[in-house]
């Protein structure tokens, strides 16, 4: 059996965003190692590495983006 646990990141840069709907970002994870499990509230995200593609909904709106990285 393996044992898994999810911890916070340190931070996501920038910290905060302003989109127009459907727009486009790049953002970065800092600190920690990959793999990292990224989830947003709305929209949508893709991870590579430390990097995060993040396109905004077609709703305006307050959302949040979440990092964890992978400690097994």
């Amino acid at each position: 059996m393996t044992k898994a646990q999810f911890v916070t990141v340190q931070s996501i840069s920038p910290q905060q965003l302003f989109l127009a709907r459907e727009e486009e970002a790049k953002v970065r994870i800092v600190g920690g190692k990959s793999p990292y499990k990224v989830t947003v509230t709305a929209g949508a995200a893709q991870s590579t590495g430390n990097e995060i593609d993040y396109t905004a909904p077609n709703v305006a709106g307050s959302y949040t983006m979440t990092s964890k990285l992978f400690c097994g």
